[in-house]
């Protein structure tokens, strides 16, 4: 069971972390292609709603998703792993030579320096030669990617944040915490972790014995605790007892590490 107020609390935390690099505005435009029973996409639908944005919804086949980006030109564009592995796969299958390829990758990485850098653009000579197509067949007007649901690769996350020039984000969380517990800190785009927690969360590990995980050793099982997680599961009191404590933590039943910079793996 989640609130409107559980809704509130998740995103205003997306807001207060991204606020120094990205805010929505009115021009926003989201493409609907998610099913709308998780609450990955209700958050992000919320979100442009808020800031009197648009969503547009594609035509039902995932196969003509190119030609509904095309149409609808979006600027948020949320994903899951498996679409950018379908991305990055397809854009390799076109350098179908050895030098292709290989002037492919030496592009990517002069645009992975920027990106390290801190740099984000799609204007550069290696966008004019190489990259614009890539971005043109999303609709050439993206700002914002979003990826959550499963890990993604840090290859390919680090390959499509220079060859999309655009700022790339991964979260991690559960649909019991409202989508999403912790993000990426923007101005911190290393790939291999998700982030660090949302400012409207808490987060914990815990020891997991059996399975030979300690929290002195900064791995454990995610616990969560904070105004985006649920109240409980509807007419299910024995399921709820098993997930939420009595101090209020969700046991997530993910295992977790701690990075430097308290960045979560």
């Amino acid at each position: 069971m989640l609130t409107h107020g559980n809704v509130v609390a998740d995103f205003s935390g997306f807001l207060k972390v991204t606020e120094s690099q990205w805010a929505p505005t009115c021009a926003d435009v989201h493409i609907s292609y998610l099913p709308l029973a998780h609450m990955f996409e209700r958050m992000v639908q919320s979100v442009v709603y808020c800031h009197g944005g648009r969503v547009g919804f594609f035509q039902g086949d995932i196969r003509l998703l190119s030609d509904d980006m095309k149409a609808l030109c979006p600027t948020i564009f949320p994903v899951v792993p498996r679409l950018l592995n379908r991305m990055y796969d397809k854009i390799f299958s076109q350098a179908d030579t050895p030098l292709k390829r290989w002037l492919l990758e030496f592009a990517a990485k002069r645009k992975q320096a920027e990106v390290r850098s801190g740099i984000i653009r799609n204007d550069s000579i290696w966008d004019e030669l190489f990259f614009n197509k890539i971005q043109a067949s999303l609709g050439g007007c993206v700002r914002m990617i979003v990826t959550g649901s499963a890990p993604a690769s840090p290859t390919v996350l680090g390959f499509l944040r220079a060859a999309l020039g655009c700022q790339v984000y991964e979260g991690y969380g559960q649909t019991e915490c409202t989508a999403g517990c912790t993000f990426t800190t923007p101005g911190d785009w290393t790939s291999g972790h998700v982030g660090a927690p949302l400012p409207c969360n808490h987060i914990k590990l815990i020891d997991v014995e059996e399975l030979n995980y300690w929290t002195c050793k900064g791995e454990g099982e995610i616990c969560v605790r904070g105004p985006n997680v649920f109240k409980g599961y509807l007419k299910d009191p024995e399921k709820t007892k098993e997930a939420l404590d009595s101090d209020g933590w969700l046991h997530t039943g993910d295992i977790g590490q701690w990075l430097p910079r308290e960045k979560h793996r």
